[in-house]
């Protein structure tokens, strides 16, 4: 695939994810700014989610714009995604909401890991 196709194709599921992110943190805000509203723990983790699901996307664009190779930044975030998916253990937290936080973030990084695959069919995970 070519890097051109490659880097608008990371974009476009970064953006989505980003805005994703973006949205639900301002449906918390508003429901956080009405004081008739009731907080629950649902109008958090779908903020906490979105943020762990949209983190792996923003540091690989980061890594694209720092090396300026759409290729190399995939190969390597995989790589760093799977490191961090087989070498770290879930959080054992004794807060619920740490172990949510880092269950999203690790659910993110299985998400790029997923939707980049077929970027670069030869993206040996090593």
């Amino acid at each position: 695939m070519r890097t051109q196709t490659i880097t608008a194709e990371i974009e476009a599921r970064a953006n989505a994810a980003v805005n994703a992110e973006r949205a639900s943190r301002l449906r918390l805000a508003e429901r956080a700014a009405d004081p008739e509203a009731a907080l629950t723990g649902y109008d958090h983790a779908e903020a906490l989610k979105a943020a762990g699901m949209a983190a792996p996307w923003k540091d690989l664009l980061q890594l694209i714009e720092r090396t300026g190779n759409a290729e190399k930044a995939i190969k390597a975030a995989r790589r760093s995604a799977l490191a961090a998916l087989t070498e770290e253990h879930e959080s054992l937290s004794t807060s619920a909401l740490t172990n949510e936080i880092e269950r999203f973030r690790r659910e993110g990084l299985r998400s790029l890991l997923r939707d980049t695959a077929f970027l670069t069919p030869d993206a040996e995970v090593v």
